[in-house]
């Protein structure tokens, strides 16, 4: 994704910050919910991560990294009890870029978990899984502020039929596959095209559909406009084919971005603006919002390598 996230910690300068020890409310809540309930094994889970400012104060969130590692953990509890713990990737902030939660203000983003390097492939062994997310939002004298989310469930069943044809075919391990689709190796291109090409209805097909197009914005950024034109062609044909897939708004901001590349600049600055309009609290949207008014009230044009 990839693409995006939240701000790593909560500024204690100018506000007001409270302890979570129950001796006060926490200025803020963290929710997690999940797109799918019920997944196929191996099956990428997207969870929605949603902070809300319940005091009545703003939070201001540090610039740096975004979500860095350790200010964000999510717990996975696999069917058989064993406990995993998933960081999200880290993805610099632009220097002087700060998040601002205004009261009642909520921020959302969404995370994908797929594979966890050293920890090894989350929803791989069928059954119920239960997440949760710890995030670090602070510190009160050198005490860390943590909010704890409310703890979420998802099932997953053994892959049949087509899917477990196209499991065999990723070797049993297609997480490890589309962690490396998000860079700019392409040992695994044949892969996916081979799984969109013969297991087109699969519930990997999709997600090999977003790594693929991924890859190309990451392998020919020296030469943009060779992966904007793939790029974009992999994830029209993904929307066309699979209109549900849980990242369609990431997806079309993707295409809209990959258009500055091309030239394109008015289709593309349109689409990216009808999706903050449509979706606000989305907090790669609110960090695209904010780089083109910057960009505009500096009287400079808005480029593909200056938005998120």
């Amino acid at each position: 994704m990839c693409t995006v996230m939240l701000g790593i910690l909560l500024s204690t300068s100018g506000h007001h910050v409270v302890r979570t020890d129950g001796i006060a409310k926490p200025p803020m809540e963290l929710r997690i919910t999940l797109q799918q309930q019920s997944i196929v094994q191996c099956e990428p889970v997207v969870v929605f991560f949603e902070l809300k400012n319940t005091s009545g104060e703003k939070q201001a969130f540090d610039p740096g990294i975004e979500p860095g590692q350790g200010n964000l953990i999510y717990r996975i509890v696999g069917p058989d009890g064993t406990v995993h713990r998933w960081h999200p990737p880290v993805v610099a902030m632009r220097e002087g870029e700060k998040a601002v939660l205004k009261p009642n203000e909520s921020m959302s983003h969404r995370d994908i978990v797929h594979y966890s390097g050293n920890w090894g492939f989350h929803f791989k062994q069928p059954g119920q899984y239960s997440v949760e997310a710890t995030f670090l939002a602070g510190r009160v004298k050198d005490e860390p502020l943590l909010l704890r989310s409310n703890s979420v469930s998802v099932t997953a069943r053994p892959a049949a039929g087509i899917d477990a044809k196209a499991l065999e075919r990723f070797g049993g391990h297609p997480q490890a596959k589309f962690a490396l689709g998000t860079s700019t190796d392409f040992a695994i291109a044949d892969e996916f095209e081979a799984i969109i090409r013969d297991y087109p209805t699969s519930v990997y097909a999709p997600w090999c559909y977003y790594f693929l197009a991924r890859a190309w914005q990451n392998r020919f950024r020296d030469t943009p406009k060779i992966g904007a034109e793939k790029a974009i062609a992999l994830y029209e044909e993904s929307l066309d084919k699979h209109p549900k897939f849980p990242l369609t708004i990431e997806v079309r901001y993707q295409i809209a971005k990959e258009m500055l590349y091309l030239e394109r600049r008015t289709e593309g600055l349109e689409r990216i603006e009808e999706l903050i309009a449509a979706h606000p609290n989305l907090r790669l949207l609110q960090r695209a919002k904010r780089a083109i008014e910057g960009l505009r009230k500096e009287g400079h044009e808005v480029t593909a390598q200056q938005l998120p």
